[in-house]
């Protein structure tokens, strides 16, 4: 009976909070974090609003490393607040001549409520899936930074690892990516994420 009754609790406030928020703003989230969970720390909550302040939409420049192989002058990422403000979506995808040609991963950023971490999943064509913890980081010298450890896995059985480091500055912030090989992190690409105005 207890269980009957527990789940029929949580049924009615299920139901009470889906139709509470029927024909409310759906920006509504953004424009009061207090409504966003608890347990998720300041930090995170703050790394939420900044991913998907505006447009949401972050560009960087690839002429670096842009060749044949790839013929990409710019990649975009694109984030977006998961329902009831407690997590983010985005996608990554390439630009040639500014306009939207090819798309690589999907992610999803969320709180782990039993673990109590930051955890990413990454999901890529052919059925690659990666996931990992993010962290937040202040250096000595005050500067903070999230650092996100991933294991990924690809269809063909094998997997890998790969380690960001992102610094946030205003309406901008730079990239750092690492793979894990013979035993330590090897530096791989750097790049300047620029917000989209429109």
């Amino acid at each position: 009976m207890k269980k009957i009754m527990s789940g029929l609790m949580v049924a009615l406030v299920s139901l009470g909070l889906i139709s509470n928020s029927f024909g409310r703003d759906t920006n509504e989230i953004k424009r009061y974090p207090a409504a966003r969970s608890d347990s998720i720390p300041g930090w995170l909550a703050e790394h939420f609003r900044y991913m998907t302040n505006g447009t949401g939409r972050w560009i960087a420049d690839n002429s670096k490393y842009r060749s044949t192989g790839e013929p990409f002058d710019e990649y975009g990422i694109e984030w977006k607040l998961g329902i009831g403000g407690t997590s983010i979506k985005g996608r990554l995808f390439g630009l040639k001549e500014k306009k939207e040609v090819a798309r690589f991963w999907e992610y999803r950023l969320f709180w782990h409520p039993e673990l109590k971490k930051a955890v990413l999943q990454q999901f890529g064509a052919g059925g690659i899936f990666g996931f990992g913890e993010m962290q937040n980081i202040v250096s000595a010298e005050g500067i903070g930074e999230t650092v996100t450890e991933m294991l990924f896995f690809g269809s063909d059985g094998k997997s890998w690892r790969d380690r960001h480091k992102m610094i946030e500055g205003k309406n901008e912030h730079s990239t750092e990516s690492f793979t894990f090989m013979d035993g330590e992190w090897k530096e791989n690409r750097k790049y300047v994420w620029r917000l989209k105005s429109d």
